[in-house]
């Protein structure tokens, strides 16, 4: 299975580290939880993060954009999560602390290396969570940094 993940090139080294999920914490993890957040498209990424920058706080035009896919093996052992099995609240803004807690259980149970969910951004698409200290992590081929041309018309709305 390819997944992919957008990040700003000077963040290369760190990007399938689950380094910044780590420390911030996010929708799947409590901070001190590291966590790799991709997606099942490259278009999701960009959803994504579309929905999570702040256009007062940077141009986004200026961020220095780039991406990687990774292929995670099929006989790695992954978990597919149904919309029905998430809490009731799980797609609340701002995130609720019941799916931290989840996905900070996934991670730390390392049962998978890989946690398939849907993306809040749309529910019928995937976000595939990995986990990077989990044993088998190191079998996931991450392909080259790419860079990722967005049309500007993106920017401007």
């Amino acid at each position: 299975m390819r997944v992919y993940r957008i990040y700003r090139k000077h963040r290369r080294d760190a990007a399938f580290t689950g380094e910044g999920a780590r420390i911030a914490g996010a929708r799947w993890n409590l901070p001190g939880t590291p966590i790799v957040y991709t997606c099942a498209t490259i278009s999701l990424c960009l959803l994504e993060l579309f929905v999570h920058f702040d256009p007062a706080a940077a141009d986004m035009t200026q961020l220095n954009l780039e991406y990687r896919w990774a292929d995670i093996p099929e006989t790695l052992p992954r978990l597919e999560v149904q919309e029905a099995e998430l809490p009731r609240n799980w797609r609340e803004i701002p995130w609720p602390q019941s799916t931290q807690e989840l996905g900070t259980k996934w991670m730390i149970e390392a049962q998978y290396v890989a946690v398939s969910v849907p993306s809040v951004v749309l529910p019928m698409e995937k976000n595939l969570l990995l986990n990077p200290v989990h044993p088998a992590f190191s079998k996931i081929h991450v392909g080259p940094p790419l860079a990722i041309n967005i049309d500007p018309r993106l920017y401007s709305r």
